[in-house]
């Protein structure tokens, strides 16, 4: 399991010139930065964060299924 960097989240994030939403902007920054590709991996990251964690309950994704059926849609 990898624990997320923030100030390598942040400088992946004005390197690659990204706005919008941070959460999409963290997926892409896991599948690109840490080579993740299948949704349980991203989410078991994504849930070992406390903020992060929060972002999931704010979206109301509760397992990797649905985070692959928001990932889908992005």
């Amino acid at each position: 399991m990898v624990e997320i960097n923030w100030e390598d989240y942040k400088e992946f994030k004005t390197a690659e010139n990204l706005e919008g939403d941070n959460f999409d902007i963290l997926i892409i920054y896991l599948k690109s930065f840490y080579n993740m590709k299948q949704a349980l991996e991203i989410y078991e990251t994504l849930y070992e964060d406390e903020l992060t964690r929060r972002m999931l309950e704010k979206r109301e994704i509760n397992d990797a299924d649905m985070l692959d059926d928001y990932m889908r849609k992005r």
